[in-house]
């Protein structure tokens, strides 16, 4: 007689969390990127959905070392270089899975520059020159921008920048530098000294008595007066007085005309103003008497 015995069961094979790393783009040193865990798993097989299938837990690796992270891994790196990304996802049921990423960190150019001159006076011309040594690993520069702190700003393709400062003050330069991957930039602080006004006043005397010449009404920043007390355009001349308040004694009555130019002198630069007025020198009175030949007591 037949003695056979058969006997089923059945045999689960659960579902292994579907793993996907997105966002391993290359990116710059210093920069911060998340990479996304979009991993997901089927719950819904057929006899299965009685069995609560869903993804448990998760654990980075960067250059195989584990990292502490949220589901997402928020990636900053600080040295560029080549890091090697590894995500392991486990289900609920033990079911494990892995992948992996390569990610590229270029190192940042590091811009420099110098200015001349880092004073100058109101309206005058700024070179910025570019003083780069040291350039990223993303590519030659392609681009160098310049703000100049007070709203201007230039995008170039050549090294250098002329800049022309319509109002007094401290201006910090942003200096930018762009390469195929990446940007970095630096600061400097540039000082545009405002412009100095010359003025004078002077006492109105007569003819041979000497004129007392002020110039102490001029910018209080003024470090020297120079004068043109004859009307030859020339401030060194040896009959011009030099100094804030000078005394002269005008060879004619009338008109005369002087010049005052004044000057601060800065680190690299020097700014000055010239102002021309007219002094009048009253003429002396010519004493003038008759006399006629009289008598005693007439």
């Amino acid at each position: 007689y037949d003695t056979s015995f058969n006997q089923f069961d059945t045999i689960m094979v659960y579902p292994l969390p579907n793993i996907q790393i997105d966002n391993c783009q290359p990116i710059c040193n210093l920069d911060s990127v998340i990479i996304e865990n979009n991993t997901t798993i089927n719950d819904s097989i057929a006899g299965m959905t009685n069995q609560g299938i869903a993804l448990a837990n998760c654990q980075w690796y960067i250059n195989n070392n584990p990292v502490s992270s949220n589901w997402d891994l928020i990636f900053t790196p600080t040295i560029a270089g080549n890091y090697w990304i590894k995500l392991e996802v486990w289900s609920n049921l033990g079911c494990y899975s892995v992948d992996s990423c390569e990610m590229i960190v270029y190192d940042l150019p590091q811009p420099d520059f110098y200015i001349i001159p880092d004073t100058i006076c109101q309206g005058g011309t700024t070179v910025f020159i570019d003083n780069t040594t040291i350039f990223g690993s993303g590519g030659s520069p392609t681009s160098w921008i310049w703000q100049y702190g007070d709203s201007y700003s230039d995008t170039l393709f050549s090294l250098g920048a002329t800049h022309e400062y319509s109002l007094p003050g401290d201006y910090v330069v942003e200096y930018t530098i762009i390469d195929n991957y990446c940007s970095n930039s630096t600061q400097d602080t540039i000082n545009i000294a405002p412009n100095i006004t010359g003025f004078f006043t002077s006492t109105t005397v007569c003819e041979g008595t000497p004129t007392f010449i002020d110039g102490s009404g001029s910018t209080n920043t003024t470090d020297e007066w120079l004068w043109d007390l004859n009307g030859n355009g020339i401030f060194t001349d040896s009959t011009d007085g030099n100094g804030e308040t000078i005394y002269h004694t005008f060879n004619s009555s009338g008109w005369n005309v002087i010049s005052l130019l004044v000057r601060d002198y800065l680190t690299n630069d020097i700014c000055q103003d010239t102002i021309q007025d007219s002094i009048y020198v009253y003429a002396k009175p010519t004493a003038y008497f008759e006399s006629t030949i009289e008598c005693l007591n007439d």
